[in-house]
């Protein structure tokens, strides 16, 4: 397939798209208008007249076989005209190919990584579900299925995301430490061991971070916080108590809605930072085996077994959380349908509020993805049956999805989807998602988002991802985030 564009700059948009229904190889995209007399060639072209006119032709061994014809209002303003020229481009890319090549996934011309947003767009502007559900059809190509889920997600959502309020924002600490790293693993995350002396500096350039931030700030009310990692774990009790401290004495945490800490690894877990968490306020713990097959755990290199994980889950149990977490991670390599049915039919056992199912991705800079051909993978129709069955199995026991998104180099073009009991969704979680508040992120890797509602847009300020950068850098870190502050 050679697609070729002319008139406008879209490469990006349109690879994403041909990667939908083709290998990357077997597609080529550039921007000329030589013709193909042999197989099939897609022409997209931008022409700026007395109005936009965007055509695209679907052409086979040389001969046009269909040609699409739109036209965009110059009276638009200017944001409304260049993402409706872009959608429209797209849809007709996707159209073109779809006379061609069946597509590898049922999210349309949907490729980002928050899908909800879209749907949250619609009933924004006063569209009843029954509208949405045609818009999503017709304009997007979303199968009925993903159509369904997002509906049930977002209604979901908007109580906890709205009305906003602009006096609040949430917290983000980003822990880049292991026990170990897993095979898979993409994160800014480094293993402990021979790291201690790394650990408390870093530690204590954390607590600077946040203290020097809070300076700047006109609006100091934190709605939730969230200890993300790599593994948090793996800090001490007195290092964990130190940096709580400096979020307590720089931040307003009076009408604190949530504070979460991902513990990860069931092998971090002990009761001297069950009872530190407990002290501390924390009501929402994760627990994330990832996979509960012992098989499956050494292939991928997570040093822990699944009896490590009943015991972590019983030991978090004993203190009461308000949730508990468990991750589960779909298409590991060589796992199985009935491996996936284990997995999920063994942390049902232990009753968690929250399960976040997650699909493999393959991502770049992995260790999986140098060592690909090391492994056998499941196929794309394997993971989809893998994540159904789990998802009839969560909801027989009565749990609905409450957020979701997707990543690229996801298995089968698919999504991760978190599942809650009634009134147990982590409200940082849907926040972080849906791109409706402020989050201050802090440390190695982390991404905050300024949130400025009478606009609707959000603006990332972005950390350095290496331990080492960030050690020495950590003053640049703080000024980034005061100086978008401050414009």
């Amino acid at each position: 397939m050679r697609i070729s564009i002319v008139g406008h700059h879209y490469e990006y948009d349109f690879r994403n798209i041909a990667n939908i229904f083709l290998e990357q190889e077997a597609c080529t995209i550039a921007h000329d208008l030589e013709p193909s007399d042999k197989g099939h060639q897609i022409v997209s072209k931008l022409e700026d007249k007395d109005v936009r006119t965007l055509t695209t032709g679907l052409y086979t061994d040389g001969q046009l076989v269909k040609e699409w014809v739109s036209f965009v209002d110059p009276k638009l303003d200017t944001i409304m005209f260049k993402k409706r020229t872009k959608r429209t481009l797209v849809r007709q890319l996707y159209e073109a190919l779809s006379m061609c090549h069946d597509a590898l996934s049922k999210w349309g011309v949907l490729v980002g990584v928050r899908p909800t947003k879209l749907c949250h767009e619609l009933m924004d502007q006063g569209h009843d579900d029954d509208e949405i559900r045609k818009i999503l059809d017709e304009d997007y190509f979303l199968s009925e299925e993903k159509v369904n889920l997002l509906l049930e997600i977002c209604h979901l959502e908007r109580p906890y995301i709205y009305p906003i309020k602009e006096d609040r924002f949430s917290i983000y600490l980003s822990i880049p430490f292991c026990p170990t790293r897993c095979l898979y693993c993409s994160f800014p995350s480094y293993a402990v061991a021979g790291r201690e002396k790394e650990i408390e500096a870093y530690t204590e350039k954390l607590i600077y971070e946040i203290t020097e931030t809070a300076k700047s700030l006109d609006v100091t009310k934190v709605d939730t916080i969230y200890f993300g990692g790599g593994t948090p774990a793996v800090l001490s009790s007195e290092q964990i108590k130190r940096i709580v401290k400096a979020i307590n004495d720089n931040y307003d945490v009076s009408s604190l809605r949530e504070f979460t800490f991902e513990a990860g690894r069931p092998d971090a877990i002990d009761e001297p930072l069950l009872e530190t968490l407990k002290e501390l306020g924390v009501d929402r713990v994760c627990v994330n085996p990832q996979t509960m097959d012992d098989r499956t755990l050494e292939i991928i290199g997570r040093k822990h077994n699944v009896e490590q994980t009943v015991r972590a889950m019983a030991m978090v149990k004993k203190y009461n959380f308000d949730a508990v977490n468990m991750d589960l991670i779909v298409g590991l390599p060589e796992e199985t349908l009935s491996d996936a049915k284990l997995s999920i039919d063994s942390v049902l056992k232990l009753k968690p509020e929250n399960i976040t199912v997650h699909t493999l991705a393959i991502k770049r800079s992995s260790r999986l993805n140098r060592e690909r051909d090391d492994y056998e993978l499941p196929n794309e129709h394997l993971v989809e049956d893998m994540l159904s069955t789990i998802d009839e199995e969560v909801r027989a026991q009565g749990y609905v999805p409450y957020y979701m998104y997707r990543q690229k180099y996801m298995l089968g073009n698919l999504e991760n989807v978190g599942y809650t009991l009634k009134d147990k969704a982590s409200i940082y979680n849907m926040m972080i998602m849906e791109e409706k508040q402020t989050i201050l992120a802090f440390g190695a890797g982390a991404s905050s988002k300024f949130f400025y509602p009478s606009e609707d847009r959000f603006e990332r300020v972005h950390n350095v991802k290496s331990l080492e950068d960030y050690l020495s850098r950590v003053d640049e870190m703080v000024k980034r985030k005061v100086e978008v502050m401050k414009s």
